[in-house]
Parts: C-alpha cells; structure tokens; sequence
C-alpha cells in the first residue's frame, strides 16, 4: 500500500468467493458423510482443501506461489 500512495498508482481489490476450491490436497483427508446424505458404513475422501482445514490457506499459498513463479516471477527471500 505505501508503494501505491508514494507511487500515486490505482490499485484494484478482489474479493474471491472460492478461493480454496480448486487446491489439491497433499495427504488423505477423510470425512464423515454431511447431515441428508448418510450411507452407513462410508466414509468420503477430499480431493480439495475446505475452508475448514487447518492446513488450506498454506496449501493455497503455495499453488499461488507455484503459478507466479511458471509465470517467470521470483520469490523475494
């Protein structure tokens, strides 16, 4: 934000809904069928990080990271 004020340039802001929905998880994460959708015996398997997950916000952090670098930008140390 200072650079954007010293700088005076527009900046625009985002707000994204889904923002976890598409990151891969890296490890078997397994749940408990929802309330309505009850099958005994069963267990489902998430493919995707929920916004519940401790671990989601890391996860998204890093295929972030991941496309911006494949996009040719580096990573400030």
């Amino acid at each position: 934000m200072v650079i954007i004020i010293k700088f005076d340039l527009e900046t625009v802001q985002f707000n994204v809904i889904n923002t976890f929905i598409y990151t891969l998880i890296d490890r078997d994460i397994f749940i408990k069928t929802p309330p309505g959708y009850h099958t005994p015996g069963k267990v489902l398997k998430l493919l995707k990080v929920l916004y519940s997950l401790r671990r989601s916000p890391f996860l998204w952090q890093r295929n972030l990271t991941n496309i911006f670098e494949e996009l040719g930008f580096k990573v400030i140390p």
